[in-house]
């Protein structure tokens, strides 16, 4: 191959690059929904709830899912909002998080900046579930901790749990 047919060649192959990645566009996110229901207590801007059905809803993409260390991986929601009994829908104000401790076979949802665990569940398949695909439902009547911080923030006044039970937890993918 002479100078000239290689150089013609490797301009070719640029040209087909440049095409491919501008008619490929860019990769499409993966959008993914994981939800919590459950029955509880607590107080929503200073007024008290009791044995209360909620369903809390996170909205989230699974290009963003990071291990943050061995075994522990999380995923920051898009939006992140609750239907609570009685009161209708609150959209949390501050960031979220869902996370998965594949190490204790734990799950839940957190606080997006300090982290601090709103609600977590158990479940021996949680050693394995890397937070991208379909899951559940998964059924803990127990879970633990519930709320371990000062109330957090909605757009309807400071929402605080004391107790909840029989929690159900589905991902879907695609929603």
């Amino acid at each position: 191959m002479n100078g000239k047919t290689l150089l013609q060649w490797v301009g070719t192959l640029v040209v087909c690059l440049v095409l491919l990645m501008f008619f490929a566009g860019p990769v499409a996110a993966v959008p993914i929904t994981y939800t919590f229901s459950a029955t509880g207590s607590g107080t929503l801007d200073d007024t008290p709830f009791s044995d209360a059905a909620f369903t809390i809803t996170v909205y989230a993409d699974t290009d963003n899912v990071v291990m943050v260390g061995p075994g522990v991986l999380i995923v920051p929601d898009d939006l992140s909002v609750i239907d609570l009994e009685g009161f209708g829908e609150l959209v949390f104000t501050t960031p979220k998080r869902v996370f998965d401790n594949q190490n204790v076979r734990a799950l839940g949802f957190s606080e997006g900046l300090d982290s601090a665990d709103l609600l977590d569940i158990r479940n021996d398949d949680f050693a394995t579930y890397d937070l991208t695909t379909d899951f559940g439902p998964d059924f803990d009547p127990n879970p633990f901790p519930i709320w371990q911080n000062p109330p957090t923030p909605t757009d309807q006044g400071p929402l605080s749990f004391y107790s909840a039970h029989d929690v159900t937890f589905i991902a879907q993918v695609g929603e």
